[in-house]
């Protein structure tokens, strides 16, 4: 009786010491995942609230960070931008709260999977129709300044160059003018929602739209919220976000000729 019992302990303390080996020879294989962290755009020049009521300030200004702890195996690429487009005040107001209570420190992306699944799109250019408007990473801190729409009288013989959109880059004309990721026709419709009313570029936002949260504002005032990201990626190409940086809100009158 005493050898069975002896038995049935030694095959105990074998089991257990197997079950031990396998745990640490899982974790040793395997390793522990790295995690990268990168900084997010954190200074803005101008940041028209939702509240502006100054068509002059009607364009976000503000400076990426390029400040990033790199390792050989890691790159940072740039910094993206996604906006969405709102046709109700209130709706605009409530999402900048729940989207500010999500962007801290302690959780990574938890702010970004958060507009993803609200509808924001990332921001396109008219040279680049298929794919997002990338700020390169170089190293350096760039100051990006973008303008989404036309502010000049159509009848205007002389218009203001800097009442037009347009995305500069430490004070350069980029050439590249912001465009929206909603396409029709082989081509990025732009933000001068019904100004153009023979351009087919220009329509105002249609409730089917994938950047548009498909509320039709009876004052026919829409508002544009935008957002920026610094994203970076490892060996495998597993991509990494920062937190985000809130641009402001842009402010398109689309029954108006200066669009506010």
């Amino acid at each position: 009786l005493s050898k069975s019992i002896m038995g049935i302990k030694l095959k105990k303390n074998i089991s257990k010491l197997f079950l031990a080996m396998f745990f640490t020879a899982g974790i040793t294989s395997c390793g522990l995942d790295t995690f990268y962290l990168l900084k997010g755009p954190i200074i803005f020049y101008n940041r028209p609230e939702l509240t502006n009521s100054d068509p002059v300030n009607n364009f976000v200004h503000f400076s990426t960070n390029e400040n990033q702890n790199l390792t050989s195996d890691f790159k940072f690429t740039g910094t993206i931008i996604y906006y969405k487009i709102y046709g109700k005040y209130e709706s605009v107001s409530t999402d900048i709260s729940l989207i500010e209570s999500r962007n801290n420190d302690s959780n990574y992306g938890a702010a970004l999977d958060l507009i993803k699944s609200k509808g924001y799109r990332e921001l396109r250019c008219d040279n680049n129709t298929e794919e997002s408007f990338v700020i390169n990473a170089t190293g350096v801190n760039k100051r990006v300044k973008i303008r989404l729409t036309d502010y000049n009288l159509e009848s205007d013989l002389n218009p203001s160059a800097d009442n037009v959109p347009y995305i500069y880059i430490n004070g350069v004309d980029t050439n590249r003018k912001p465009k929206r990721a909603e396409r029709k026709n082989g081509q990025n419709l732009d933000f001068n929602f019904g100004r153009y009313k023979t351009d087919t570029n220009s329509p105002k936002p249609e409730p089917q739209d994938n950047d548009f949260d498909g509320v039709e504002p009876p004052d026919g005032v829409y508002y544009v919220n935008m957002y920026a990201v610094a994203l970076g990626h490892d060996v495998t190409y597993k991509f990494y976000y920062s937190n985000l940086l809130y641009l402001g809100t842009i402010r398109i009158n689309s029954n108006s000729e200066m669009n506010w």
